[in-house]
C-alpha cells in the first residue's frame, strides 16, 4: 500500500524541489542586498563617493 501511494504522487517532488530552491535562492538574494546596502551606507557614514557600481540598480 505505502509503495502505492509513493507512486502516485511521485511527481510531487519537483514542485516541492522549486519551492525549496526558491525560498534559498530568495533568502541568498536578500543577504547579498542587505550587505550591499551596509556598505553603501558605510560609504555615506564615511563621506566619501559611492562607486557607480554599488548603486547603479538601486
Amino acid at each position: 500500500m505505502t509503495v502505492h501511494i509513493i507512486w502516485m504522487y511521485w511527481w510531487l517532488v519537483f514542485p516541492i524541489g522549486f519551492l525549496l530552491t526558491r525560498i534559498v535562492r530568495l533568502f541568498l538574494y536578500s543577504s547579498y542586498e542587505r550587505k550591499r546596502l551596509d556598505v553603501l551606507k558605510a560609504y555615506i557614514d564615511k563621506g566619501k563617493d559611492v562607486p557607480p557600481a554599488l548603486y547603479r540598480d538601486l
